[in-house]
C-alpha cells in the first residue's frame, strides 16, 4: 500500500466517524421535531407536517446540485470540505431550532437542515466511494459507513431522550449542534491534509441523462425500499404511540435493539455474503423484509415488535451497503451525481411511504398498509433479481503483506 492509498483509507475512516456525529442529531431531530412543534411551538397537525415537509423538500432539491458540485471539485479534499460545510450549516440549523419560540424561525431552521443534510451525505458518500489505485469499491467501506451512522443514531437516542425529558428541547438542540460541530472539525481536518485540488477533470463521457439511464434500475430499488421502510416505520410509531399508548422513551426502547444491530451487523454480514452475486443478496434481504411487513398485520406487542425490528435491521444491514456499492460502481468518477440522484430517490420513496401510511392508518386500513408494503417488497425482490444479473460477485479480497 503506497502513501496515497493509506491517506485515502485514513480519510474514509475519519469521514465514516464524522458520519456518526452527524447522523445522530439528524435521526434524533426526526424523532422529536413533531413533539416539539406540537407541544412547544403550538403547531397544528398540518403545520407540523409542513415543517417536516420543508426540510424534506429542500433536501430533495439540493442533493442533485450537491452531487454536481462534488464532481466538479473533483478531489477527496474538496468532498471533505463540502461535507464540512454541510456540518456547519447543520450547526446553524440546530442553533436556530434552539432559539425558536414561534413557527417562522423553525421553518427557517428546517430549511437549513435540508441544505445541511444534502451537502453532508452526498459529499461523504462520494468521499467513501473514492477508488484506490488498481482497485474498485468492493471492500466493506459502505458497511463501515452504515455501522457508524447507526451507532451515532442509537447513542444520540440514549443521550437525547433523557436530556429532552429532563432539560427540554433547547438543551437537546444545543447538544446536536455540538455533535455537528465535531463532525465538521473531523471533515475539515481531512480537507486540510488532502491536496487542495485533484487532477483536472476530463469531460465526462456520459452526461446526466446517460448516468440516470444507467442507474434507473438501482434507483427504482432505492425508491421501493424507502417507500416500504417509510410505511413500516410510521405504522410502527403510530401503533406504539396511539394504540399502545407508549411514551417517547418507551418507544425509543423498542427501536434500540434494532438500532444496535444496525451498528454491528453490516460488516460481518458483508464479509459473509461478499462472494455471493448481488442479485441473490437483494432477493434474500427484500424477501425477509417482506416477511417483517406481513408480520405487522397481527399488530404485535412491544416485545414482539422489538424482535421483528431486529430481524428487519439484519435485512437493512445487507441491503443498504449493497445498494451504495452498486451506485458507486455504476457512477464511476461521477459518484457525487450518482449519490445525489440516489438520495433524492430515497427521499421521494420515504415521503410517499410516510404519506401512504398516515392516510391508511387514519382510515383504519392497517391490514391494507402492511400487506401492501409486503407485496411491494416481494415484487421489488423479483424484479431486482432479474435487473442485477449484470453485477458479478466480489472478487476475493487481496492478501495483506506481512512484515
Amino acid at each position: 500500500m503506497n502513501s496515497t492509498e493509506a491517506t485515502r483509507r485514513t480519510s474514509r475512516a475519519q469521514a465514516s466517524t464524522a458520519s456518526g456525529f452527524f447522523s445522530g442529531p439528524a435521526e434524533l431531530l426526526a424523532f422529536v421535531l413533531p413533539v416539539v412543534a406540537a407541544q412547544q411551538l403550538g403547531a397544528s397537525g398540518a403545520e407540523t407536517g409542513a415543517l417536516v415537509a420543508v426540510q424534506l423538500l429542500v433536501s430533495l432539491l439540493i442533493r442533485p446540485l450537491a452531487g454536481r458540485l462534488v464532481d466538479r471539485c473533483g478531489s477527496p479534499g474538496s468532498s471533505a470540505m463540502i461535507a464540512a460545510a454541510g456540518s456547519g450549516v447543520g450547526v446553524l440549523s440546530f442553533l436556530v431550532f434552539a432559539a425558536s419560540t414561534t413557527l417562522p424561525p423553525a421553518f427557517a431552521a428546517a430549511a437549513l437542515g435540508g441544505i445541511a443534510g444534502a451537502l453532508f451525505w452526498v459529499a461523504v458518500r462520494a468521499l467513501i466511494a473514492e477508488r484506490d489505485e488498481g482497485s474498485g469499491v468492493g471492500d466493506d467501506r459502505f458497511a463501515v459507513l452504515m455501522e457508524n451512522e447507526s451507532s451515532g443514531a442509537w447513542i444520540a437516542f440514549i443521550i437525547g431522550i433523557p436530556l429532552f425529558q429532563v432539560a427540554g428541547p433547547q438543551a437537546v438542540f444545543l447538544a446536536c449542534a455540538a455533535a455537528c460541530l465535531v463532525a465538521g472539525v473531523l471533515l475539515a481536518r481531512i480537507g486540510a491534509h488532502s491536496p487542495a485540488q485533484g487532477e483536472p477533470q476530463q469531460s465526462p463521457t456520459s452526461d446526466s441523462a446517460h448516468l440516470l439511464r444507467s442507474l434507473r434500475g438501482i434507483l427504482a430499488l432505492v425508491v421501493v425500499l424507502a417507500f416500504a421502510e417509510g410505511i413500516i416505520s410510521l405504522l410502527l410509531i403510530l401503533h406504539l404511540a396511539v394504540e399502545l399508548g407508549l411514551e417517547l422513551g418507551e418507544i425509543a426502547l423498542v427501536y434500540l435493539p434494532g438500532a444496535i444491530v444496525l451498528s454491528i451487523a453490516p460488516r460481518p454480514l458483508h464479509r459473509l455474503v461478499r462472494r455471493i452475486e448481488p442479485r441473490w443478496i437483494l432477493l434474500l434481504g427484500l424477501t425477509c423484509s417482506a416477511g417483517f411487513a406481513a408480520a405487522m398485520v397481527t399488530r404485535p406487542g412491544p416485545v414482539a415488535l422489538a424482535v421483528l425490528w431486529v430481524l428487519s435491521a439484519l435485512c437493512f444491514s445487507l441491503l443498504e451497503p449493497l445498494l451504495d456499492r452498486l451506485i458507486a460502481v455504476v457512477s464511476g468518477h461521477r459518484a457525487g451525481a450518482g449519490f445525489g440522484y440516489a438520495q433524492s430517490a430515497e427521499l421521494i420513496g420515504t415521503a410517499a411511504g410516510t404519506l401512504a401510511a398516515g392516510a391508511l392508518f387514519g382510515a383504519g386500513a392497517w391490514h391494507v398498509a402492511t400487506i401492501a408494503a409486503a407485496v411491494v417488497l416481494v415484487i421489488a425482490a423479483l424484479t431486482g433479481w432479474r435487473g442485477l444479473r449484470r453485477f458479478p460477485a466480489e472478487a476475493a479480497p487481496p492478501q495483506r503483506e506481512r512484515g
